[in-house]
């Protein structure tokens, strides 16, 4: 089996471990409930054969981004609760217990000098004036 139909046999495998729903884990994966339709035929594109002309690649973030969801699936979260603003932000999800989480983000900008490496060399409170830029929350 090559590299390519062994990250596909993985991501079909997760994918189900994921979400419960298709337009469910669609939603998520696509971070938003108005483009389920456009990530749907994306997705099928990816579990196609690699030998299929229509068949796109399975990336590093596809494998992370599903796996990350199999995990939280698992610890208790339920995906057909999420809900996105308009930036494809998560603003609510509804975890163990019934507790949600979700991203509260205010509008002000980061600083166009910020680099990398000067974000996590900050002091906590330097490091929390930027978080805050986009915030978990829960209830």
């Amino acid at each position: 089996m090559d590299d390519k139909d062994r990250a596909r046999k993985n991501f079909a495998a997760l994918m189900l471990q994921s979400a419960e729903q298709l337009d469910d884990f669609a939603a998520v994966i696509g971070l938003s409930d108005k483009l389920i339709r456009n990530t749907k035929n994306d997705l099928a594109k990816k579990i196609r054969p690699s030998s299929s002309p229509s068949s796109r690649g399975i990336s590093k973030s596809d494998l992370l981004n599903v796996q990350l969801m199999a995990i939280l699936r698992h610890s208790g979260y339920d995906f057909s609760t999420a809900e996105f603003d308009e930036n494809m932000i998560i603003t609510r999800l509804v975890g163990p217990n019934g507790a949600a989480v979700g991203f509260q983000v205010t509008d002000n900008e980061l600083s166009k000098n910020e680099t990398i490496v000067n974000l996590f060399n900050k002091t906590i409170e330097q490091k929390s004036e930027v978080i805050a830029l986009c915030k978990l929350s829960s209830d």
